[in-house]
């Protein structure tokens, strides 16, 4: 079914109105020239009916006054029978219409009164009259043809009155049609006025404003709108248009927060004070983070040495594995890092972030030396404690010595004060092995 807001349908009415106004203008202009060669020929035919009447004249004052022969009298007479004929002939086709003579029936009221005045007065007074003439002798036949050549100048008249009439009213429709035609261009023009102004509006302008939209839109005006309030196809274009520019605009917002995190989260690798290594299942070194690199170039190391020996079991099982966060421990030079190593089989990758621990090991150090002293302390106070008085006393803190530290041998030995002299006064281990 089709809608006038559609564009279509529109076009089609356009065409169809500029196509129907096309068609009445040739079809206007086929009548007229159809009616004007009507016309000229009823004209021409008209001014013929004069001629008829004086020829027939002529032939009757030949054949009254002039004409001696009977056989040039006969031949006057089938002329001027044959010129009774072609008159009556084209009165009747002007009335009723021929085809021979190419004309259709009188239209005109008066055109008709006209022609029926005069047909009228030849059937009843002129022709009965004229053949009466040329049946009687030459003498009362010339009384009676100088009568008919004063009814004849009569008749004439009435014959010129019908041909200006007609005339003057061919002329009056011709001034008429033109007038037609100028009004029908006026119309024509008026309807081109018409269907450029609504594409115009109704599509250039829009389509317009759309190439517009589309250019700001390239440029990153994602904020733009088309305004086409219309209901047809290029309205719902704009509403389309409007639609998908609102989504990339939401789109392009997202990506922004998105490409905001990624940087606050690519900002945190790079500022971070430690070192942050990425590698591939295939152990190849992806990321270091400027922490990273300054302590490569820093160390001398390779960038592998920052990686722990159990990498490669790690990766080569990255897609399939399960495992969650591992930890390493790594020594540089000196400092001692302490690295927690994260799979990602999502992007096929292994991340390493790691701290340094150097002092935290330190002091674990120097706690389990506290420690193993403490205890050393404990054992050999349990272990003096129960030594017999008839065991001596020094052998028993020497094994001491030797147990708890795990030393080759140990000796204890005694000085008196201001005596640079020490005196050996018991020994444990094996005394070659310590030498």
């Amino acid at each position: 079914m089709f809608s006038f807001k559609s564009i279509t349908t529109r076009f089609i009415f356009i065409s169809l109105l500029i196509l129907s106004l096309i068609s009445i203008f040739i079809f206007s202009n086929f009548q007229f020239t159809r009616h004007i060669r009507d016309g000229a020929a009823k004209l021409n035919l008209v001014g013929q009916l004069k001629y008829r009447q004086f020829e027939i004249v002529w032939l009757a004052h030949n054949i009254i006054m002039k004409t001696k022969d009977p056989g040039l009298r006969q031949a006057y007479l089938l002329k001027i029978e044959y010129k009774i004929d072609m008159f009556e002939k084209i009165t009747e086709g002007l009335k009723n219409g021929s085809e021979e003579l190419g004309i259709r029936p009188l239209e005109y009221k008066k055109a008709l009164i006209l022609l029926n005045r005069f047909t009228e007065r030849w059937d009843k007074d002129l022709k009965p009259g004229l053949l009466k003439m040329l049946e009687l002798p030459e003498k009362e036949a010339s009384v009676l043809l100088d009568e008919y050549d004063f009814m004849i100048q009569d008749y004439v008249d009435d014959i010129d009155s019908f041909t200006q009439w007609f005339g003057v009213h061919c002329k009056m429709e011709a001034e008429k049609f033109n007038f037609y035609r100028i009004y029908l261009i006026a119309l024509f023009i008026s309807g081109a006025f018409f269907a450029v102004f609504y594409i115009k509006h109704s599509i250039v302008i829009p389509l317009r404003k759309l190439r517009y939209a589309a250019s700001e839109i390239e440029r990153g005006n994602f904020d733009l709108r088309v305004d086409v309030k219309s209901s047809d196809e290029i309205g719902k274009l704009s509403q389309s248009f409007n639609r998908m520019a609102q989504t990339i605009n939401m789109a392009f917002n997202e990506k922004i927060k998105l490409f905001k995190n990624l940087e606050k989260l690519v900002s945190f690798s790079e500022k971070n004070p430690y070192p942050i290594v990425e590698c591939d299942k295939d152990c190849n070194i992806t990321y270091l983070n400027p922490a990273a690199q300054k302590l490569i170039d820093k160390s001398g190391i390779k960038e592998t040495g920052l990686l722990p020996s159990e990498i490669c079991a790690i990766t080569s099982d990255l897609e399939t594995s399960d495992r969650q966060v591992l930890y390493h421990e790594l020594r540089v030079g000196d400092i001692i890092f302490g690295e927690y190593i994260h799979p990602m089989p999502d992007k096929k990758t292994v991340r390493i972030y790691a701290y340094e621990i150097t002092e935290q090991k330190r002091a674990e150090e120097k706690l389990i030396s506290y420690t193993k002293d403490i205890f050393a302390l404990a054992d050999s106070s349990n272990v003096i404690s129960a030594v017999p008085l008839t065991e001596n006393i020094y052998e028993a803190v020497c094994n001491i010595a030797v147990r708890n530290f795990k030393l080759k041998m140990a000796w204890l030995g005694l000085t008196e004060e201001g005596s640079y002299e020490v005196n050996p006064v018991a020994q444990s281990g094996f005394e070659e092995e310590y030498l």
